[in-house]
């Protein structure tokens, strides 16, 4: 009986002794001192009552306990990951500031040609008109006529080598910095109304957001998956009633609780073998407004001019030779503009 109990009574220590330590592993990855935010308007909060205080980044922050100067949020409404990648050498100080960075991009990159697509006459749409124009299969056909299939696939594809060089940026500027991206949702994933436009569109935000896995890998970043967290609950997350894509009130609570799940489970991140530089400040000479002629690099469109009007594993095979591909690329082509 005395031996039972003892293994009982050590049972409960060992038990108690590791729920400790895991909670102090816990508490330790979530002692964020800096945050900073960047990217479009899911960051910014467009559509909010209250941009400063309902957006994801400062909720966030209040649960973190992270006050004033050092919760910074630079996120722009409509930015794309061409206009974050010029923005940041206005941000090296923030970047060297903080210790953790949210950072969503990627949505404007697509949504600028799949919106004006979507009013193909011109007339101007309604959240309720849109809803009773994709019954008719006619309008769906000028939809997809509308749509430049072409750029959409090139801007999938240049937005794999902006990772590259926007990722390897920040880890010049502060190699220990943890970088969290959100994925992109559909946001057309709600009503069953749009499942055709939904479909329609999938292939190149997958594309996209295997592109972030790949940087995310490669650079011992994460990525937090709000394409599953937002799955069919456009609706009711975003701001899609309006024809926003950006989340609500709702979706920013939502995402802002993933964060704060995620934050224990990152660890400290190891300094990454990064493109050398003889500069002094890591972003002075980067010409971030040359376009893919003006590099060093070959256009990833040379090969493929339009995408494959194939199943979804083609894009997604494309995705992986080309995503992978311009990410190393555009990585290397920060070291390749600075020497020029």
């Amino acid at each position: 009986m005395k031996s039972n109990k003892a293994r009982r009574t050590l049972a409960i220590l060992l038990c108690t002794a590791s729920l400790l330590i895991l909670y102090a592993a816990a508490v330790s990855a979530q002692k964020v001192s800096g945050l900073l935010v960047a990217g479009d308007s899911i960051s910014s909060g467009r559509g909010l009552d209250d941009r400063a205080g309902k957006r994801y980044g400062s909720l966030l922050a209040a649960k973190l306990g992270i006050l004033g100067g050092r919760n910074m949020n630079v996120a722009e409404d409509s930015m794309t990951s061409a206009d974050l990648l010029a923005k940041l050498p206005e941000y090296e100080n923030s970047i060297k500031a903080a210790d953790l960075m949210v950072i969503s991009v990627g949505t404007d990159d697509i949504m600028s040609i799949i919106m004006p697509a979507l009013n193909p006459s011109g007339e101007g749409i309604s959240y309720p008109k849109l809803l009773e124009r994709v019954r008719d299969a006619d309008y769906i056909r000028k939809v997809k006529e509308a749509t430049d299939q072409s750029a959409l696939f090139y801007a999938a594809v240049k937005f794999s080598f902006n990772l590259g060089e926007i990722t390897t940026l920040i880890k010049q500027a502060n190699p220990g910095i943890r970088i969290v991206f959100l994925s992109l949702y559909n946001p057309f994933d709600g009503p069953e109304q749009l499942s055709e436009l939904k479909a329609e569109f999938a292939p190149y935000i997958e594309m996209m957001n295997l592109a972030l896995e790949q940087a995310a890998e490669k650079y011992g970043c994460r990525v937090l998956d709000l394409a599953t967290a937002f799955e069919g609950k456009t609706s009711q997350l975003t701001d899609i009633t309006s024809l926003d894509i950006s989340p609500n009130a709702a979706g920013h609570t939502l995402i802002a609780d993933l964060l704060f799940e995620l934050i224990p489970t990152l660890l400290d991140t190891p300094v990454t073998e990064l493109p050398q530089t003889d500069v002094t400040s890591e972003f002075q000479t980067t010409d971030t407004t040359s376009s893919p002629e003006d590099t060093t690099t070959s256009d990833p469109l040379d090969v493929i001019r339009t995408p494959p009007e194939s199943r979804l594993w083609v894009y997604i095979l494309v995705a992986v030779c080309a995503g992978g591909t311009g990410i190393a690329i555009g990585a290397l082509s920060v070291r390749a503009r600075k020497e020029k």
